[in-house]
């Protein structure tokens, strides 16, 4: 149960003409009934409360300080923040105050913890300004923790004395055991300069541990919160004594034994026996508080007879025995069979499902009779040969077990043998592989007409239709080659694109296959394409003469339209007829003015000239083809009694 000293630690300020940095520690009732105490800007009041565990059981948790405004700046919680309380026990909790400014300042200490949450409230307000002291003491740090020691041992540590003020500094530290002075303990310091101080921590007992230095000097005062656990481990055995009882020679008997750490801290330590006992488990020990370990001890005597000795058991603080007593009776030996088998266990690993493995256990009658022998499997496992239904003396047998997975994930199984009324059973284990299946999304990939030099790419895509990891690459010779996707790697239902280009360098057909290969068998996609010069407009002669030798006459003159390229060229041919009129005048005789033309096809175009009067006309002809090629034809005619047509 948590409990708490005060509610409320109340800070408040009054001018002050000191010179020193002034503490004034205050307990936890002093502070609840303070009412409005004061404290001046520049200085620091420490105030405590407790906490308490009023209950039953281990109080755990932890301070948190948590501040408003400016609080967060002037409230400080010292020492470690963590809490671990034993039924009625207590901890010292302080909380420094040091008010910069006249603003007032609020904030609390959460503790929150297994047994609940409480806070306590916290408030000041800083009036007034200090004189520069002439000697000023500070402490760092103001905690310190030194842990888990164990009793009789020893740990150091240190905190540090610094003087920020204008002369020097001189005083002394005083504590109280288990903590003492190593070095330290009087100082005197120079401004601005630093002394360390060295505790240490020595427990007698054991159990936690807060204490704190106080460091007077003429600079003021100020604490060190100490904090230290103390560990005693404690062994604890039982039984005091073991008795074996009588055993048959050549036969052994195990009894078992209990190691506890009955104190706190750990406890390590080992268990020695001699001959014919032995330790079988448990022979070192390494225990945390409260923890306990089984020791086994065999009796394995060789002689008959009485048999007394003692388990030691050992720590690095105390040591104790157990007696060990047991008897021996010697006996006629007996003729027993005894069944030895070689492997211990048959692990078949990954087999694919659908598929079978076979591994062979060999037995052996290594005992010093005959025996019978029965086998029985469970699980996907069979026997291929069945097994010997005896085996004499020193007989062995090899006997064949399959593993024949029918799903995927690991499978297990045993095989039981029983010879006379005795049983061994033996682990078989497998694990059911899927099988890994290629399928790719096309059977052909067309690339059409491409020209030499020119690259296209198509894609089509690998898929695991399978069940185990499809692993493979993709292959194709020129012009066809892969661009990306030609290493897979897929998991069951995943896929990968493969990109083909295409670029051919000269004119042709093209066919060959992109050839898939993997662990889940191969596919091909057929790839084909060809390759054609681009088409290219010949226009010839690029001027046509007309000349009639008189009036009301016609001429008639031709030119070629021809596809110097490739592929096909389509196109129109068209006259402007930009100064035409009734008397003369260009046309195309049975021509409609669009063309279609092949490879290396040529259109022969007739043009015609009509005029009615002497004078002459020029006009053109604007040859467009559909890959952007243009030509121009120019026409020229004339008239006239003294003309001569050409």
């Amino acid at each position: 149960m948590l409990a708490l000293s005060t509610a409320r630690l109340d800070f408040s300020g009054e001018r002050t003409a000191t010179s020193q940095l002034q503490r004034l520690p205050l307990s936890s009732e002093t502070a609840a009934n303070a009412g409005e105490s004061r404290s001046q800007t520049g200085a620091t009041v420490d105030k405590k409360f407790t906490i308490r565990n009023d209950g039953t059981g281990a109080l755990i948790g932890g301070m948190t300080l948590i501040a408003t405004g400016s609080g967060g700046n002037v409230f400080r919680l010292q020492g470690d923040p963590t809490l671990k309380l034993s039924p009625g026990q207590s901890f010292e909790v302080m909380v420094s105050y040091h008010p910069v400014d006249n603003s007032p300042a609020e904030g609390s200490v959460r503790i929150s913890t297994n047994a609940g949450v409480k806070s306590i409230f916290l408030r000041g307000n800083g009036i007034g300004v200090v004189p520069q002291a002439q000697a000023q003491l500070t402490v760092s740090p103001s905690s310190i923790n030194f842990r888990s020691v164990e009793v009789a041992k020893f740990h150091d540590d240190r905190f540090t004395v610094i003087n920020t003020g204008k002369s020097t500094l001189t005083g002394e530290v005083s504590l109280a055991a288990p903590f003492s002075l190593v070095s330290g303990g009087t100082f005197s310091v120079e401004p601005g300069k630093t002394h360390t101080v060295v505790v240490r921590f020595a427990p007698t007992t054991s159990g936690s541990v807060s204490q704190r230095a106080t460091i007077t000097s003429n600079g003021g005062s100020a604490t060190v919160q100490l904090l230290g656990i103390g560990e005693q481990s404690q062994l604890c055995v039982d039984p005091a004594s073991l008795n074996f009882g009588t055993i048959t020679e050549k036969t052994t008997k195990d009894l078992t034994l209990t190691v506890e750490n009955c104190g706190n801290g750990s406890l390590s330590g080992n268990v020695e026996v001699a001959a014919p006992f032995s330790v079988v488990t448990g022979a070192n020990f390494a225990l945390a508080e409260g923890g306990s370990q089984t020791v086994t001890i065999r009796f394995a005597p060789l002689t008959d007879g009485e048999v007394k000795s003692s388990a030691k058991i050992t720590t690095a603080s105390n040591s104790t025995t157990v007696s060990l007593v047991g008897a021996v009776l010697k006996a006629e030996p007996v003729k027993l069979p005894k069944l030895c088998f070689e492997p211990t266990a048959l692990s078949f690993g990954g087999v694919p499902v659908g598929s079978t493995a076979d591994l062979f256990l060999v037995l052996t009658n290594c005992g010093t009779a005959d025996l019978t022998l029965s086998l029985a499997l469970t699980g996907p496992f069979t026997l291929v040969t069945q097994g010997p239904a005896s085996l004499a003396v020193g007989e062995k047998a090899s006997v064949a077990i399959r593993f024949a997975p029918r799903q995927e994930g690991s499978q297990t199984g045993t095989l039981t043998l029983t010879f006379n009324n005795q049983q061994i059973s033996i682990s078989l284990a497998g694990e059911g592989k899927g099988v890994p299946k290629v399928c790719t999304s096309h059977a052909a990939l067309e690339f059409g007409a491409v020209s030499p030099g020119v690259d296209k790419d198509l894609s089509f895509t690998i898929t695991n239709c399978g069940d185990s990891v499809l692993t493979g690459n993709v292959t194709t010779t020129a012009p066809f080659s892969i661009v990306t996707g030609g290493q897979f790697s897929l998991t069951k239902g995943n896929s990968q694109v493969v990109i083909v280009r295409f670029m051919p360098t000269k004119d042709g057909t093209f066919v060959d296959i992109a050839a898939v290969n993997s662990d889940g068998g191969t596919a091909s996609v057929k790839l084909m394409g060809s390759s054609v010069k681009d088409p290219k407009l010949c226009v010839s002669p690029a001027v046509l003469d007309f000349t009639v030798s008189s009036s009301a006459t016609t001429g008639s003159r031709p030119f070629s339209i021809e596809n110097c390229g490739g592929g096909v060229l389509t196109g129109t041919a068209t006259l402007s007829c930009k100064n035409c009129d009734m008397y003369s005048q260009f046309s195309f005789a049975s021509f409609p003015g669009i063309f279609t033309l092949k490879a290396g096809e040529k259109l022969l175009v007739t043009v015609n000239f009509s005029t009615y009067g002497d004078g002459s006309l020029s006009d053109t002809i604007d040859v467009v083809a559909s890959n952007g090629d243009a030509a121009v034809v120019q026409l020229q005619g004339s008239g006239g009694f003294f003309s001569n047509l050409e």
